[in-house]
């Protein structure tokens, strides 16, 4: 299992900006955002899995908050 070192946290620096780019892009409807439901809820867990080695998480397996059909693909 990988572990959660200090090199390792630098190393995925440039996926946790990319990916809260992203969830901001997404999120922001009218000059507003939600932030606990648009990346407070979804950037840890993007990051988790990210540092685990899970396949990249998309918006079409998010639905409300909540995670679905994560991981369905075995497709690499």
């Amino acid at each position: 299992m990988p572990s959660l070192v200090a090199q390792r946290v630098r190393a995925i620096e440039p996926f946790v900006d990319r990916t809260l780019d992203r969830l901001w892009d997404d999120g922001v409807q009218d000059s507003e955002i939600n932030w606990v439901t648009t990346v407070a809820q979804r950037l840890p867990m993007a990051v988790v899995a990210e540092l685990l080695g899970f396949p990249p998480m998309t918006s079409t397996i998010w639905s409300g908050g909540r995670l679905r059909r994560p991981f369905c693909s075995t497709e690499s």
